[in-house]
């Protein structure tokens, strides 16, 4: 008994030296000497050595590091350490998100501003990774959300849809070149913008350029009220004013915006026009194939939509959006306008105006409009009714135009499903602004339409509408037009008929147009393409074209087609075409032959589209338009990669920049840098930036890339109870991997052979063990392809 006692209290003595040795080594940690050389045979670096000690220490001096807000990432800057005491830069304060009394005191260094936050907000510092978390209390943030607010920036841009060619035809030769173009600058939440068209033609015989600015004004939100000035276009309830010279003011949410969508196929490089109330209100460029342009803006809901499609400025097809078929975007809240100044016409007028509109319910959305010069008065009252599957809109307008006299017109629109009616009533005397002063008043007395969108089953679909008009001095026609769509197995096929009705007293023959098209697609290998053969007639002229295009890659695509054209001329041309979109441009080459009369000739034409963009980051290219709203994004890497948004994405330039276009207007949104592309050994920490912009704003989004032995490996069998934020060890507690992003793990270079032969486990999870298959992480992609085999631990 006295002999265990004996053995107890020596073992008691020993575990006390040892807790006195510990806490020795502890407590003098600065003071321990290591052998450098025993610690470099190991790999370790006196700078590594000084980290692992002062992990949670910023060093002195200064850093860059990740900032993060309640474990959530708002930036990356620069900070200075001085006696343990943090300064962060000014582009951290302001976009940390902190309310401004937690700043306390301001350090100039280098003559640059450094400010410090209050003790009440605790910081964790961590050397391993270059991050500074910020503990701070919800009422101290100004999100308390903490989602990151963008406003202001500064920027320019140039929209720009040009196509030139040059004809070469024995003694006639010629050059064109034709543009539209959309001119913008961003800055402080102001929204500049000018459209215009740029034309230049030149022969033997003459050189001519032409440049027209259709509009130029300047726009910015101020809280819920939106201010306009310059020249634009106005949406004024249906009176046709068109364009002003003068200001406008709004309400940014809440009015009824117009717009239509239009599919076309063009056989050909077009240019497509959109008219309502004679006003051309959009105009676009399109490349052959399949075109589709949403969210066209038109200036009301109570006249139809004519669009226009053009080859070299002359008409060769035209279509008809019926009322009924013009979309509305209209939120809860209430909308108004106002708007004060001089028409573009030629009689200069000035005009005011105004409206509003709110939203009572479903069934009652009431707007009135009014429009007034000095010898033009007009008033609009309508409702908007939604009720289930049945919508209708109910517009009466009242005008006393500039010959003193009174007129109404009655429009009423009813959908269902998809179907819809239009009926329009005028009376003698009602016009449009300014029309009686050109010595005519609206001839047309009413029409009825109607309209229905088919889709019998997954494979057929189809259109019809069918107008009928009455005019008080001449005879009525007919307007019909119909489309059938039929997708099989290996194939697709379309008809489009227009159709006219003849006019009394004239020798014109009956209008009609017809439009027949076949899409087969087609594999060679892992290659494919698509032949596609394409009739259309018109006006007496007959167009047969048939074409091969084949998909190169995912940007580049080869076409040779053959056209022959019979009627009052007969042709025969053959081109060839090159379509690419690149990160910088997208752009269409084609060279063709025509046969015409025996006569050959020799055509080199060239479409691009796209933007070019400054910033404080220099120039950027992009294949896409920018919008009101758009983001700069420097990644850090020198090379092509991948970034995407909520709306769309881009490739970066050479130089790892690219335009974000759209980014939503006062909502949330994200950019995401892709891993995959990056070159061996680069990281992007933190590659997705969550962030609410307010509208006209210019974002710019910086990532940093770092370089080490840190390897990506893509989960290929990752099971399904394993969470995106599961964290891994081995059986010492030393981290292995975590994901970055979806189904990719990081890991050191150094561990490749712990996890072949020991395996990883999480704490979600802590009985089953994962090993990495040796044979999957010899491949050479940058994010290598591996498997992991799962065992009980």
């Amino acid at each position: 008994m006295l002999r265990c006692l004996f053995i107890m209290i020596k073992n008691l003595r020993i575990l006390f030296a040892v807790f006195a040795m510990l806490y020795a080594f502890i407590s003098s940690a600065q003071t321990l000497h290591f052998d450098r050389n025993l610690l470099e045979a190991n790999g370790i670096t006196a700078g590594q050595l000084n980290d692992a000690l002062n992990r949670n220490t910023a060093p002195p001096g200064f850093s860059v590091v990740d900032i993060y807000v309640n474990n959530k990432y708002v930036s990356t800057g620069s900070i200075f350490s001085e006696n343990n005491i943090i300064y962060y830069s000014e582009d951290i304060k302001n976009n940390a998100g902190i309310s401004s009394e937690s700043w306390t005191s301001t350090k100039v260094v280098n003559n640059a501003k450094f400010h410090r936050l209050n003790h009440s907000i605790r910081t964790e510092y961590d050397r391993s990774d270059a991050t500074l978390r910020l503990v701070v209390s919800t009422k101290l943030l100004i999100n308390p959300d903490g989602m990151n607010r963008v406003t202001g920036g500064t920027g320019a841009f140039v929209n720009y849809n040009a196509y030139g060619y040059r004809f070469n035809g024995g003694e006639s030769q010629l050059s064109s070149l034709n543009a539209d173009y959309e001119a913008g600058i961003n800055t402080h939440n102001m929204i500049i913008r000018a459209h215009g068209t740029y034309s230049a033609f030149r022969s033997h015989e003459t050189h001519a350029r032409y440049n027209h600015i259709r509009d130029g004004y300047a726009e910015r939100d101020i809280g819920q009220i939106r201010i306009r000035a310059g020249r634009s276009m106005v949406s004024d309830g249906g009176f046709g004013t068109g364009f002003i010279d003068g200001a406008m003011v709004s309400s940014s949410t809440g009015n009824n915006q117009a717009f239509v969508d239009f599919d076309y196929d063009a056989s050909e490089i077009l240019t497509i026009e959109f008219l309502q109330n004679n006003l051309l209100l959009w105009k676009q460029t399109v490349q052959k194939g399949h075109a589709e342009l949403k969210n066209i803006p038109v200036s009301g809901f109570a006249d139809d939509v004519i669009v226009l499609i053009k080859r070299n400025d002359q008409v060769i097809d035209s279509r008809l959006i019926v009322r009924g078929q013009i979309n509305a975007a209209q939120d809860g809240s209430a909308g108004y306008y106002a708007f004060s100044g001089r028409t573009t016409s030629g009689s200069r007028s000035p005009v005011t105006g105004a409206g509003f509109s709110h939203r009572f319910s479903d069934k009652l959305r009431p707007a009135a409009a009014m429009v007034s010069t000095s010898r033009y008065h007009g008033i609009a009252l309508s409702n908007y009714s939604d009720i289930g599957r049945l919508r209708s809109n109910l517009w009466l307008t009242t005008v006393r135009n500039e010959n003193r006299e009174m007129g109404s017109s009655l429009n009423l629109t009813v959908s269902f499903m998809n179907s819809s009616l239009s009926y329009m009533q005028n009376s003698r005397h009602f016009s449009y602004l300014d029309q009686a002063l050109l010595g005519g008043v609206n001839s047309q007395r009413s029409s009825i339409g109607i309209a229905q969108s088919l889709r019998l089953n997954d494979r057929i679909t189809g259109n019809f509408s069918f107008t009928h008009y009455n005019f008080y001095d001449a005879p009525g026609f007919n307007s019909v037009s119909t489309g059938l769509n039929l997708a099989l197995p290996r194939a697709s096929v379309g008809v489009n008929l227009s159709y006219m009705s003849p006019i009394q007293r004239r020798k014109e023959a009956d209008k009609v147009s017809m439009n027949l098209f076949l899409s087969v697609p087609l594999n060679f290998g892992e290659h494919q393409a698509t032949w596609r053969s394409q009739y259309y007639n018109y006006a007496g002229t007959s167009r047969l074209m048939n074409s091969l295009g084949a998909h190169v890659s995912d940007n580049y695509t080869l076409t040779a087609s053959q056209m022959r054209t019979t009627g009052a001329q007969r042709s025969d041309a053959f081109s060839l075409d090159n379509s690419v979109t690149t990160p910088y441009t997208t752009a269409d080459i084609s060279l063709s032959q025509n046969k015409q009369s025996g006569l050959s000739s020799q055509t080199t034409a060239v479409y691009a589209s796209g933007a070019i963009a400054a910033s404080r980051k220099g120039i950027i290219f992009s294949p896409s338009r920018v919008s009101d709203t758009w983001a700069v994004v420097d990644t850090g890497v020198r090379q092509y990669l991948k970034v995407s948004s909520l709306q769309g994405g881009a490739v970066t330039n050479h130089d790892g920049k690219a335009i974000i276009s759209p980014i939503t207007d006062s909502g949330n949104d994200f950019i995401r840098v892709s891993p995959e592309g990056l070159p061996q050994g680069v990281v992007i920490a933190n590659n997705i930036r969550e962030f609410s912009a307010k509208r006209g704003s210019v974002a710019h989004f910086n990532f940093n890339a770092y370089r080490n032995r840190l390897l990506l490996l893509k989960w290929r069998n990752k099971p399904a109870k394993i969470s995106q934020s599961d964290v891994f060890y081995d059986s010492n507690g030393k981290m292995l991997a975590r994901f970055i992003d979806k189904d990719i793990l990081i890991i050191d270079e150094g561990d490749l052979k712990k996890l072949e032969k020991e395996g990883m486990s999480s704490p979600s999870n802590i009985n089953v063990k994962y090993r990495l298959l040796p044979s999957s992480v010899q491949k050479k992609e940058k994010i290598k392809n591996v498997i992991f085999n799962s065992v009980n631990a």
